[in-house]
């Protein structure tokens, strides 16, 4: 659970280079635009609800980190919102949302997506 936790509040730190650079907003956004792009990729919910399943677990096992949560989660769901609308991701580095728009039908796309999504799944601690 602590490993879980960890990653909630340092996203990327560690991770590939794959992951935005940047600080909590932008991973968190980062990852709300992954999980609408994979909602709308392949009509799966399975990074949302994992992110939230770790979020709840880890408030319960820790209420001080709460009000952070409470500040991060916004972030998210303004990424997810690009990410549903505008087929867009938040790229950390350059802060702001990158210009190419992903497309579904690219087999070139949706693999990229599905990188993103895989390992953000494992970074959650996401059983296969």
């Amino acid at each position: 659970m602590i490993s879980k936790l960890f990653f909630i509040t340092i996203f990327s730190l560690a991770s590939s280079s794959v992951f935005a650079q940047g600080k909590m907003p932008d991973q968190y956004r980062q990852m709300g635009g992954i999980a609408a792009l994979a909602e709308n990729c392949f009509k799966t919910k399975r990074l949302e609800t994992t992110l939230f399943k770790t979020v709840g677990k880890a408030l319960y096992n820790n209420p001080a980190i709460g009000r952070t949560l409470y500040q991060l989660i916004p972030f998210y769901f303004e990424g997810y919102a690009m990410g549903a609308k505008k087929r867009v991701v938040w790229n950390g580095s350059l802060q702001k949302y990158n210009q190419k728009t992903f497309n579904c039908k690219s087999q070139s796309d949706a693999s990229i997506v599905r990188k993103f999504e895989s390992q953000m799944l494992q970074q959650l601690g996401a059983k296969k």
